[in-house]
């Protein structure tokens, strides 16, 4: 019987006008949506963030660090010096009804 919600976790940065404008003239960029990027757009309390949904079940500390990684070494492929200090990584839950 399927659960009438689920939850999940998503970890990602901050989709700035300046990111998501570089993003959009980055031919890269471009090309790896179109080969399914890992990586997902998410609107979440008024502003949208770039990164991937978290494996609850795998959910440590160590984990999350690897994935936060990862993004980042995505997005700075994509935008040389993009500062994952100054971009701050969020975490947040994601209710999903249906």
């Amino acid at each position: 019987m399927n659960q009438p919600f689920s939850v999940k976790l998503f970890l990602g940065y901050p989709l700035t006008p300046d990111l998501k404008h570089h993003l959009h003239l980055s031919h890269d960029w471009q090309q790896a949506k179109i080969e399914g990027v890992e990586l997902v757009e998410v609107y979440h309390q008024g502003h949208d963030y770039l990164g991937q949904y978290v494996d609850h079940l795998l959910l440590t500390l160590i984990y999350l660090k690897v994935i936060e990684s990862k993004i980042f070494d995505i997005l700075e492929r994509h935008k040389p010096g993009f500062n994952r200090n100054h971009a701050g990584c969020a975490i947040f839950p994601q209710l999903f009804i249906g």
